[in-house]
């Protein structure tokens, strides 16, 4: 499933996901299988790192180095 992760970038939206069917079952869940979300959780867990990522971002299209 790792694999199948993709990301979109936009100018104002950043998508990630995966259209594996099981990666898709896992997260949401189906009518017999609960959700097992796990994007979700690890973005959450990696916050602070994707926060940084983010201010850096924005600090360079605002200096422009």
């Amino acid at each position: 499933m790792r694999e199948s992760i993709q990301h979109q970038l936009e100018p104002d939206t950043v998508t990630i996901g995966s259209e594996n069917d099981i990666a898709v079952y896992q997260e949401e869940g189906t009518e017999d299988i609960p959700a097992r979300p796990f994007l979700g959780p690890a973005m959450y867990e990696e916050r602070a790192e994707i926060k940084a990522a983010i201010d850096n971002l924005l600090l360079t299209w605002i200096t422009g180095k």
